[in-house]
């Protein structure tokens, strides 16, 4: 494996083997409790970071800029809005049983980690694919963006949860 590669995934295991942790000292109920009806749970928070890394694995990784409207683990997109896409995602995976959402969100890093692990490092490097990124935004910046940070974006909230 290469040293760019063995960097970004070493970074992606630290960052979700503590994202993780912190999920392990919920309860169940824990994971499931909201703090009033609009807030996220912690599960809600699994799905959503789960839905971004399938962002990453169907189009991100692969290079592809998706048409609209395009579909996402169940959800359709109809505008890439972050916002929005957000929302719809909460709204199709907010009731779903604790044990898929956990499934799912499990699944979905693997997919990651496999994914990336097919990337060369020419594709990790490559950078300027969409006009509106900036030139000098590798893919591996997109990769720790919907990974390590969105990890440590959300850590404190599943953190939260156990109080």
């Amino acid at each position: 494996m290469t040293d760019i590669k063995t960097r970004l995934l070493n970074q992606i295991h630290t960052a979700r083997a503590e994202l993780d942790a912190a999920l392990a000292a919920l309860t169940p109920e824990q994971m499931e409790a909201r703090t009033a009806p609009d807030a996220w749970s912690a599960k809600d928070t699994l799905a959503h970071i789960g839905l971004w890394e399938q962002m990453l694995v169907q189009f991100q990784l692969p290079g592809l800029r998706p048409e609209e409207p395009y579909v996402v683990a169940g959800v359709t997109i109809t505008e890439y809005d972050v916002d929005d896409m957000n929302a719809q995602f909460r709204a199709a995976w907010r009731d779903r049983p604790l044990a898929e959402v956990r499934a799912f969100y499990e699944r979905s890093h693997q997919e990651t980690l496999a994914a990336i692990q097919a990337c060369s490092d020419a594709r990790l490097t490559e950078k300027g694919r969409y006009p509106d990124e900036p030139d000098d935004y590798p893919v591996v910046n997109i990769i720790l963006s919907e990974t390590v940070e969105h990890y440590e974006e959300h850590i404190d909230h599943v953190r939260a949860a156990a109080r």
